[in-house]
């Protein structure tokens, strides 16, 4: 009794470190692509990175003068971010020209190829991993009914 019960505790305690330290699912799932690549597909897919950049187009300041008699007020332009002033001191035109600063948000889009492989497992695949636990737990109950046949003698 004492062989059969150190063995099955032996057994037992064996098995839970196999299912705890098994290999992990990204191994698993890389030897199985690498000894069966039939069972795979291979996918081509693209993905897209938005990438987002602020682009500061920096304003200028223009001054200039020149002679006009004729002009005797001040005159102001303005179109989009330039504003240009012009005035008349004594016999000189002066013209002031100024451009905002501009910040501009730029998003360009790259697109990156992915090879992907999928895979459809089979219906008994998924129940691969309730076997051992099946096993087990028979064993288990092999084992209690055991000693318990062994008390009643």
């Amino acid at each position: 009794m004492r062989i059969l019960s150190r063995f099955l505790i032996a057994w037992l305690i064996t098995s839970v470190f196999v299912l705890l330290f098994s290999c992990t699912p990204q191994r698993r799932l890389e030897r199985l692509q690498s000894r069966h690549a039939y069972l795979f597909n291979q996918v081509s897919d693209t993905i897209r990175i938005q990438d987002t950049v602020n682009v500061m187009i920096p304003g200028t300041a223009v001054d200039t003068f020149f002679a006009v008699r004729d002009l005797h007020d001040t005159v102001y332009f303005a179109k989009d971010n330039l504003h240009v002033k012009a005035y008349v001191y004594n016999d000189t035109l002066y013209l002031e020209a100024k451009t905002d600063t501009i910040f501009k948000t730029v998003t360009r889009e790259l697109k990156v190829p992915v090879t992907k492989y999928v895979y459809s497992p089979k219906a008994r695949d998924k129940l691969r991993w309730v076997y051992p636990i099946v096993v087990s737990v028979l064993l288990l109950v092999v084992y209690l009914l055991a000693r318990h046949q062994l008390r009643s003698y």
